[in-house]
């Protein structure tokens, strides 16, 4: 009779731990799960920057051409990519709703590109004027916001490494503890099941 106990003891046992290595183990899944999708919402943010980049700098190029042409088809490609910076950077923005320091970061960075924006405006109401002092002024008035526009970009951009960077270190140390945890589980596995093989020869 007490073999049989031992035996079903032994069964049971063995139950609890195939349930426990199928929970770690889909505990781990979620993990994997989780540090994937940090390094997409990495690469996805710094494509954003780039996508905003490439579209204030074109948008900056074509107030210059029709500045100097007079082309409309300038005029009606600064529009478009002017609203295209709209929208990246109000998309980025809605993407940090649960990080208020990084949506500060955007809004200043939002600001200093719709400044530029407004000045190359302006540059193009001015072009019938472009030997003058004021028409040489937006040159450097734009190297300026140039300079602290891409001192925001590299903040936002230190901003989205430090989370991601944070991300795969809580991945990292909740991969461990389960491979810890396995290990040690493993381990009282095997010597229960060990000992209780020994009684019940």
């Amino acid at each position: 009779m007490k073999t049989y106990q031992n035996v079903l003891f032994v069964i049971v046992f063995s139950f609890f731990v195939l349930a426990f290595f199928l929970w770690q183990t889909k505990r781990n899944i979620s993990n994997n799960a989780v540090g994937n999708q940090a390094f997409q919402e990495l690469n996805s943010q710094l494509q954003n920057l780039n996508d905003l980049n490439e579209a204030l700098a074109s948008a900056d190029a074509s107030s210059v051409s029709y500045s100097l042409s007079g082309d409309p088809y300038y005029l009606d490609k600064f529009r478009d990519d002017t609203g295209t910076v709209t929208m990246i950077a109000t998309r980025m923005v809605e993407s940090y709703e649960a990080y208020p320091e990084q949506v500060a970061n955007m809004r200043q960075l939002m600001e200093l590109m719709d400044q530029k924006v407004q000045l190359s405006a302006q540059q193009i109401q001015a072009r019938h004027d472009t030997l003058s002092g004021s028409y040489l002024q937006f040159f450097t008035e734009k190297k300026r916001i140039n300079n602290k526009i891409n001192q925001q970009v590299s903040k936002v951009k230190r901003f989205n490494e430090g989370v991601f960077d944070g991300n795969m270190a809580r991945f990292d140390k909740a991969s461990k503890n389960y491979y810890i945890t396995t290990l040690i589980i493993s381990l009282a596995t095997f010597l229960v099941v060990y000992f209780m093989l020994i009684r019940i020869s």
